[in-house]
């Protein structure tokens, strides 16, 4: 019975990797252009418009705080 569970976890994790690698890796410019998206829908987030977000912090009364993100 150990065997057959073995088995089933060693299956199923191979049938995963083998589902992330078909995915294939995005390139950077898919991973930026992916990510500007998802800030950009965010209220939370001013992305790349540096007046603004200093207006916004001086309206709120609070410090800014500047992100510099990395997308490997």
């Amino acid at each position: 019975m150990k065997t057959i569970s073995f088995l089933t976890l060693v299956l199923g994790l191979t049938a995963f990797q083998a589902m992330e690698a078909a995915d294939g890796k995005k390139t950077r410019d898919e991973m930026v252009i992916e990510d500007r998206v998802d800030l950009k829908g965010n209220s939370d987030w001013i992305y790349n418009d540096i007046e603004t977000a200093k207006d916004a912090a001086r309206q709120a009364n609070k410090p800014l705080l500047i992100v510099f993100r990395c997308i490997p």
